[in-house]
Order: C-alpha cells, then structure tokens, then sequence
C-alpha cells in the first residue's frame, strides 16, 4: 500500500475496529480479581490524597482509571475501609474493593465500564505509537504488518480493556527505550528530560519496570563500544552520555517525586512511619533489617514522597524474588517457579498462525546472516538500527528476569512489556522476506492467508479473549487445565454465568467460592480464596456457596481457578496440593460459561 492517504485510513480503520471490539466485549466482564484493589484505591488517590492502601504498586494506572468515576457520584472510597486496618495494610484494599464497586448508587456495570476506558485508550495509543515508530524504522509495509499483529493479539484484547498495569507496562517499556535511544543519538538537553520524564512515567506505572535501569547502562556502554568500532572520539562521549544518563535519572527521581507528593499529602507522618514499620517487620521480615532505615525518611516533608515509592519498592520486589509463591501449571501446585511456565504460556496463548509468521521471519534473518561476512553484517546492523538491536537485548534480558528469577508463575500477562518489540521485529523481517527475490504475488498470499488465520483464531473466542489458548493445546475449553488464573479465570464471567442461569430457569446454583490446600514442606492446611461478591450480585437469590471438600447435588459452578486449584497434585519441588474438587472429576460439566466457569447438574 503506497497511497499515503489510504494508509493513514487503513490505520486509523484498525485501531479504531480494535478499541471498538474491545469496549463491547468487556461490557460484560464483571469485577476481576485486581481491579477489586486498583479502582478503589485509584478513587481514592484522587478525592482524598492519601496512598495509605495499595502502596504495592504504583499510582498511575489506578489515577487514570479513576479519572471517569470523578464525574459520577460515588460515596468515598474510605466509606468502605474497616477502622483498624493497621498492619493489615494489603488485606484492606482487597476487602474494600467489592464493596466499593457493588454498593454504590451507580450499577457495577457502570462503573467497571468508565474505569475500563481509560485502559482501552492506553492500548491503542500503544497500537499507534507501534506503527508509527516501525515504520520510522523499517518502511510502511513492516509497520501495517506489526498493526495487523497487535490488533489481534490475544494478549492485548485481554488485557488491554482490564484495570490492570499489564499494557500500560508495556507501553512504558517502548516508551523508555525509545526516549533511550533517542538520547544516546543526541544527547541534548531536550532528550536527556523527555528520557528522563518518560523513564519516570514508566515506573510509575509498575515497579517491575525498576529492572530497566541496569539494562539501559549496558545498552549505553554498547552504544560508545560501537562508536569506538566506528574510530570515532568515543571517549568524551561516553563521558557526556554518562552524565546526560545521570541528569535524566535526577528528572526521574524528581517527577516520582511530584506525583507522589500529591498522593501523600493527606498522608499524615506519623501514621506513614508507623505503617512502615508494621509492614516492612511484619509482612517483609526478610529484608527489613536493611532497610529499617526508610521510615525514618517520612520525617522529612520534601523526602516523603521519594520514601513512600521506594517503601511500594522494596514490597513488590521483597515478595516477587522470593521463595514461596503460590503457582499452578499442568496440574500441578508449587511454591517455586516453573523455567517452562512463561515460554510454554507464550506458545499456548499466541495463535498457531503468529507461530508460523515468527518462523518464516526467523528464517529470513537467517538467510540474511548466512550471506556474506555475518559478523561484519551484524556489527554494521547494530550501528544502523540501534533501537532494534535494543528491543532484541530487551526481549531476552527481560525473559532471562521472567524465566531464571521471578517467581511470579500467575500469568503469561508478564510477557506483556516484551511484546511490541517482538511484533516489531516479526513484522520487519517479515517485510524482507517479502522483498526477497521470489513470486511476490504468492508470498503476499501466503502472507495474507497466516494474518488471516491469526486474527480469526482470536475472533472466534470474542468475548472471552482473557481465555483465550490456541488449538494445539486444545483451544479455550481445555486451557484451563494448563494455565489457569490470568491465563483464563479472573472473576470476568460471575454476569455470564448468571445469564445463563435465568436462560436455563435454575431456581438456585451453588457457586465454588474458595478451597483447602496442603502445604508439601509442612503438611500444613490452609483455606485459600478466589472470592467475589460479583456471584451473589449477579444471581441474586439464585445463589448459594459451595463448600470445598463436600459432595453436593444439584446445579454446581466451579470457577476454573478453584477447579484446577482444588485438583492440584504437589509438584516434584516443594508444593502443595488440593483435593477439595477432585470429587467432581467423575462428571462432565454440562456448560462452560466463557471458557472459565464450569457447570454441572449432579443428579
């Protein structure tokens, strides 16, 4: 396509098909398991300036999400918080979050839906910025097949429409590289602030994205290593970039800063010490003593705000790198990580057809290495295309952190930052394989045809696109037995089910609510949750808990996280295990309410 005009229609045409897609298949989700902690906290941000609760993750996200509710009329967000919540800091956010969506004036379903915008319009911005900055780099017809990519993505349709930090991530990731790679190529006063201001965007959107620093070190000492390659003067250079390097992270320190005063200032000091205290002794024993230091930060008004990010710091990062996780996968429960757990949700969440595009642009690359003097072709490469190598080294920096360190086996969402850079390259190499000498008309037919079956894979599971697995592991009914959580069942099908029950004219259905473990290492039992109010809501009189571990009769519905949890076998490593549903693998369910609620009539 080479009208400049029918292009910029073509793209406009995509994303806007996309977010249109993805405002009326959510109208239905109902409440998912964060966005209980992010909406409310988010709310309260805003009206009352005062991050006591929900300090594990930053505010930005939950500020935008927030944004739309201002203009509803809602009773406060700290109406819903018991009394003495100190120390129990985490469990109060959690436990205000149903009852600030579902006993407000406003119906749920409203309110979920003005958060959700926001969100959606984070998603086609980074759709926008992904064309935009592929084709800088590799031409239009690279950048309309990465937009093709993107809009079908099983990942972003998911995630994407939900109150979560998983997209918005991802977009800080191509954002902050980005302004990177702009700076090392003019180190001006002007990129060192965008960086700097861009970089800090980013952290306040997760605090996983904190990782970024040392990579982005590395990435400046292969810039003056192949500036030195060059014979050019690198040594000066290198000097300026490490200080424009140190001025940037001073604007970011100082942004973080502002946007935290702000979400603090009603914070009162005493009791923001005080909470320190109990939470870093109380839930973060193992590294307080290194940093029992930081309450006293709160004591002074301009260090306060810098405190309080590094205090959400040292929790998310204190709970995410540390044994005793608690993960399912294959049927299996565990403490620990999986290595397989991320590349195998890679696989079964992508289209079988973006598989074979990733292939046929893998091959390209090869045969483009083979001719000639590949070292000499790669080192002219990276001076040519720095950005690129950049996203490259991003992809598998950041999965060596997802595979080898990180416990956190939830969800195959974590891949969410290394994706744009993974369409993008897919997408260009898959244009040169299209230049390549051959028929061109059957290549572009070839290529059409997998872009095709790429988006009609993930067509076919609308609404349900957080369920989404592909058909080599059985497609959306059968994924839940390998992934299970973010991969499938969040809480978004609780108004599904109850649809389907006045359909059905079921006059009562008892629904799974929570279940029993056994802790491998110490034989300990415990109860554990995936509770939402959103089931009573929605059925009304109609619904009835399931205890774990009793056999009923009559209508049961099993949420597929409680279903594979209370089957879980314990895993070779430490584990743990759950037979509170293994009773109901003798029956077949008679429905499958969005790939992620499982019904049966036990007669």
């Amino acid at each position: 396509m080479t009208n400049p005009t029918a292009l910029r229609a073509t793209v406009l045409g995509l994303l806007l098909a996309m977010g249109v897609v993805m405002a009326l298949s959510v109208r239905d989700d109902s409440l998912t398991t964060d966005e209980s902690l992010y909406i409310p906290t988010g709310y309260q941000y805003l009206t009352e300036r005062n991050a006591r609760i929900g300090f594990e993750h930053p505010p930005l996200v939950r500020d935008l999400a927030a944004l739309p509710l201002l203009f509803l009329d809602l009773r406060p967000a700290a109406n819903f918080v018991r009394s003495d919540i100190r120390g129990r800091l985490s469990q109060a956010a959690f436990e205000m979050g149903d009852a600030f969506v579902y006993e407000q004036s406003e119906t749920p379903d409203r309110i979920l839906f003005l958060a959700r915008l926001p969100m959606i319009a984070l998603a086609l911005v980074l759709g926008f910025l992904l064309h935009r900055w592929t084709e800088a780099c590799w031409g239009p017809r690279a950048a309309l097949i990465a937009l093709v990519l993107y809009v079908s993505s099983p990942f972003v349709l998911a995630h994407g429409r939900l109150v979560t930090m998983d997209v918005p991530s991802a977009l800080g990731a191509w954002a902050a590289l980005f302004c990177f790679v702009r700076f090392l190529e003019k180190p001006s006063p002007r990129n060192i602030a965008i960086f700097g201001a861009v970089f800090a965007g980013a952290q306040l959107v997760k605090f996983a994205l904190l990782a970024m620093l040392p990579f982005l070190a590395g990435l400046l000492v292969l810039w003056t290593l192949l500036r030195r390659a060059e014979n050019e003067p690198w040594l000066g250079h290198a000097a300026r970039l490490a200080l424009g390097f140190a001025a940037a992270l001073g604007v970011s320190a100082l942004v973080i800063s502002l946007v935290y005063a702000f979400h603090v200032w009603n914070y009162p000091a005493d009791q923001h010490a005080q909470d320190m205290i109990d939470v870093l002794s109380g839930q973060r024993a193992n590294v307080y003593p290194r940093f029992a230091w930081l309450p006293a930060l709160t004591r002074w008004r301009l260090l306060r705000p810098l405190a309080h990010y590094l205090f959400g710091v040292v929790c998310i990062f204190a709970a995410r790198y540390r044994y005793g996780a608690f993960g399912y996968f294959m049927g299996e429960g565990s403490e620990t990580s999986w290595p397989m757990f991320h590349p195998f949700g890679y696989f079964a969440k992508q289209p079988i057809a973006f598989h074979v595009l990733t292939l046929l642009a893998l091959a390209q690359v090869a045969r483009e290495l083979a001719a000639g003097d590949g070292a000499r072709r790669v080192l002219a490469f990276a001076r040519a295309h720095f950005f690129t190598v950049a996203g490259v080294l991003w992809i598998a920096y950041y999965w060596y952190i997802l595979v080898f360190i990180s416990v956190g086996n939830s969800g195959s969402r974590y891949l969410l930052p290394s994706l744009p850079f993974l369409l993008m390259l897919v997408a260009a190499a898959l244009a040169r394989w299209l230049a390549a000498d051959s028929p061109a008309k059957t290549r572009r037919g070839v290529l059409v045809a997998l872009l095709l079956w790429n988006a009609a894979s993930v067509a076919t599971t609308y609404p349900s696109f957080l369920a989404y697995f592909n058909e080599a592991v059985g497609g959306g009914r059968e994924g839940s037995w390998y992934l299970v959580d973010t991969d499938c069942e969040w809480g978004q099908d609780a108004k599904r089910l109850a649809l389907w029950v006045v359909q059905h004219d079921i006059p009562r259905i008892k629904v799974a609510q929570r279940f029993r473990f056994r802790l491998s290492r110490s034989g300990a039992e415990a109860d554990g949750w995936a509770y939402s109010r959103s089931y009573a809501h929605y059925l009304g009189a109609r619904y009835a808990p399931l205890e774990p571990g009793v056999e009923e009769k009559g209508w049961i519905a099993v949420p597929a996280r409680l279903l594979r949890w209370g089957q879980a076998r314990a895993a070779a490593r430490e584990g743990w295990s759950s037979d509170s549903f293994a009773w109901l693998a003798r029956y077949q369910p008679v429905a499958v309410i969005g790939n992620s609620i499982f019904v049966y009539q036990i007669r």
